[in-house]
């Protein structure tokens, strides 16, 4: 007895110190390392399409976090595929006669891949990967779309930028107009009051739009990751044509609903919801188990011969957990019918307003040029005396209007067509490829995220 309490105390001991171990090693952990800093990111960034969406996939935090769910996704099947395998489950005893020490009392096979709920638990993780690999590939097609939306967005207040500018000056020369108007005899004094305010107002307009500018221009690094100090050089570039443009509208959206990634996420959802509830159906069976232990006298360690067994659990709750499952299904059903309506109204809103967009973007070009010429006209006829200031500002405020007119028609129209193309997946959003479910391990694909590797790398790496 002495000796089996000498035991008993050495396990204790050794599990006390086991855990003040793993106590200390927690608490004297180091921190993680800072964030290295990117390679050569002194040089200026090209700001268009194509390097927008290269920068874009490559550093975005949220498309990271996409990434992981889509790996967490793959750990999940691995785990029901593992459940499926048959495990051993081994009994100990303490030996009270003769020698103290431990044995062996009894061995039980746990035959899950007899268990119908698991395989269909297995079918479901399927599915499920599926959809997350579905809802990660429309995370990065509306995340460039978003992206775009901003690059055209900033490229119009980039124009209505230098527009203003060169409003100023305009007014600038407005006001020495006025004054030799007044010098001159057939001018007056407000004409020239009015002129130097307009000079003012177009300064502020001037500067802001510049400050809008600033902090558009820092939400784009920011979205990038390229550095707030880091200089960005936008390059206009406009988008080619959607085919969509150039087909009817039902036409349009039979295409851009079956190539949506959202309605294959919402598929592969309900199969996922289908498996869940056969799993439901089959959860009554808990376990098969094949058992062997020792003598029941406590001294021999010799097996018994083998017996299976199995446990079913035939409670009501079953019931509930199926209807549960049923409720689900219902859910995404209505989800998808969602999805096709919010499709449709997308597709048909956008090719009909991207008609109107070129019809003012027409318009209004044709009004600007035919304005600039008549106000040129005007301000000669202005220092001839034939024509008074107030018509003169008139038409400068007309020619305003149809110039910003023009410059937000074009925007609008690259931020309609960039819409239509993600719908299609034509462009480059053809090229935006989908990413496999990684068979990285967690911590791996966290130290390359961490290292800067770009996402794209890491789907390469997964597959």
């Amino acid at each position: 007895m002495m000796k089996l309490e000498l035991v008993r105390k050495g396990l204790i001991f050794g599990m006390i110190l086991c855990l003040e171990t793993a106590i200390a090693g927690g608490a004297g952990a180091p921190a993680p390392s800072p964030r290295p800093d990117r390679p050569g990111t002194t040089a200026p960034f090209i700001l268009n399409p194509e390097s927008l969406q290269t920068e874009l996939l490559e550093n975005n935090f949220s498309l990271a976090y996409g990434a992981h769910e889509v790996h967490k996704a793959r750990l999940q099947l691995d785990q029901s595929r593992n459940a499926l395998l048959p495990s051993l489950k081994l009994g100990m005893s303490f030996l009270s006669y003769g020698a103290v020490g431990l044995a062996f009392s009894s061995a039980d096979f746990l035959l899950n891949f007899l268990i119908p709920s698991l395989w269909f638990d297995n079918a479901k993780q399927k599915f499920v990967m599926k959809a997350q690999e579905d809802a990660y590939l429309s995370l990065k097609l509306n995340q460039y779309n978003s992206a775009l939306t901003s690059y055209y967005g900033l490229s119009s207040d980039l124009k209505l930028k230098q527009f203003l500018l060169e409003e100023y000056s305009d007014a600038q020369e407005m006001a020495i107009l006025a004054e030799e108007a007044l010098q001159n005899g057939f001018g007056n004094e407000l004409d020239l009051e009015q002129a130097s305010a307009q000079v003012s107002q177009s300064r502020v307009d001037y500067l802001q739009v510049d400050s809008l500018l600033v902090e558009q221009l820092g939400k784009v690094k920011q979205m990038l990751r390229l550095g707030q100090e880091r200089e960005i050089i936008l390059q206009f570039v406009e988008l080619p044509e959607s085919s969509f443009e150039d087909t009817t509208e039902r036409r349009a959206f039979d295409l851009a609903y079956d190539k949506a990634p959202e309605r294959q996420q919402i598929s592969n959802l309900i199969q996922a919801s289908k498996q869940a509830k056969w799993s439901s159906v089959f959860a009554f069976i808990q376990s098969f188990t094949a058992s062997a232990a020792t003598g029941a006298d406590g001294v021999s360690t010799a097996f018994n011969d083998m017996t299976g067994r199995g446990t079913f659990d035939l409670g009501f709750t079953q019931i509930s957990k199926i209807q549960l499952s049923q409720a689900e299904i219902y859910r995404l059903q209505m989800r998808g019918e969602e999805v096709y309506e919010e499709i449709e109204r997308l597709v048909y809103t956008a090719l009909r307003q991207i008609r109107l967009a070129k019809e003012t973007y027409w318009e209004s070009s044709n009004a600007a040029e035919t304005l600039e010429n008549v106000y040129e006209k005007q301000k000669l006829f202005y220092v001839e005396g034939r024509v008074d200031f107030a018509n003169l500002l008139q038409t400068k405020r007309q020619l305003q209007a149809a110039t910003l007119s023009k410059i937000q028609a074009n925007a609008s129209l690259q931020i309609l067509r960039a819409n239509l193309l993600r719908m299609n997946l034509e462009g480059l959003f053809g090229k935006i490829s989908r990413c496999h479910a990684s068979e990285l391990e967690y911590r791996r694909l966290t130290k390359l995220i961490e290292a800067r590797y770009s996402v794209e790398q890491i789907c390469e790496i997964s597959r």
